[in-house]
């Protein structure tokens, strides 16, 4: 690198062609020094999506339930690894096993056990528990508010999940213990988010939810205690809420179609960081 100070002489000769004045650097060393410093800040090797052999973009999808604890995990491992990106939504735990299976996305999360068939087809880790938070009088028996102490007048507007969502399969389960109600004036909605945008909207509605962090939080819902016990997150982590079901995170069974960032991603979520994002759900 002393080269870069020879402009045709020796280091010396550009030292004795002019004598600074004191306190001034000589041009020369000057100019070399610059250089050196550029070719080392050249040698230091810095964060890149190209050095990283995880860079890709992957597909989740799942339970609503699930959606959030998923979110934080795959937003704290895209920064460890700035070339991952993810995408993911919440089509439902059937649907995300079955895509799983078929090799149409890379994970799936369900919060219900699954289906010994799903469980075959692949290879899980439980996260953490989510809850089904709920109200009174969903069968539809009572239907002004002024009934239960409301104002009189305002009728109920009853909001459930579809048939087969883990939602009201857990609801129907422990409120009807196995029965299949009917809900003849209900809205029936697809997504946890549908559920959410309509119990906003509709003022005097009532809905099966998912108890999780946004809803909890949420200051257009109340929800309700059951058996004394409060609609929290911490109840449900605790297993004192009374309806509780398991969240999973998984992905195919067949070790060939789970791709690297995908192993890694397991991993981080079974990490002691991975773990203590998910104890804060």
């Amino acid at each position: 690198m002393f080269a870069i100070l020879q402009r045709g002489g020796t280091v010396a000769e550009d030292f004795a062609v002019s004598r600074p004045k004191r306190g001034w650097l000589p041009v020369a060393l000057a100019r070399g020094l610059a250089a050196i410093l550029v070719a080392g800040a050249a040698c230091v090797p810095t964060p890149s999506r190209a050095n990283d052999s995880l860079t890709g973009t992957y597909f989740g999808s799942g339970s609503g339930a699930g959606l959030e604890q998923v979110q934080s995990l795959t937003k704290r491992f895209s920064a460890l690894h700035p070339g991952v990106e993810f995408k993911l939504d919440d089509a439902g735990s059937e649907t995300a096993a079955a895509l799983v299976a078929q090799g149409q996305i890379d994970f799936g999360y369900a919060s219900r056990d699954l289906t010994p068939e799903e469980a075959a087809k692949v290879v899980t880790i439980p996260m953490m528990g989510a809850g089904t938070a709920v109200a009174v009088n969903f069968a539809g028996r009572i239907t002004d508010w002024g009934t239960v102490g409301g104002q009189p007048g305002q009728v109920i507007q009853v909001i459930v999940r579809e048939p087969g969502s883990s939602t009201r399969t857990s609801f129907d389960a422990y409120f009807f213990d196995g029965a299949k109600p009917s809900y003849p004036s209900a809205i029936n909605v697809v997504e946890s988010k549908e559920a959410y945008a309509q119990i906003r909207t509709l003022k005097g509605s009532i809905a099966m939810v998912t108890l999780q962090t946004s809803t909890q939080n949420d200051p257009t819902m109340r929800l309700i205690s059951l058996n004394g016990i409060a609609a929290t997150t911490a109840n449900v982590q605790n297993a004192t809420y009374p309806i509780r079901r398991p969240v999973s995170f998984f992905t195919s069974s067949d070790p060939a179609k789970v791709k690297p960032a995908i192993r890694a991603l397991f991993e981080f979520i079974k990490s002691a960081e991975g773990q203590q994002i998910l104890s804060t759900f």
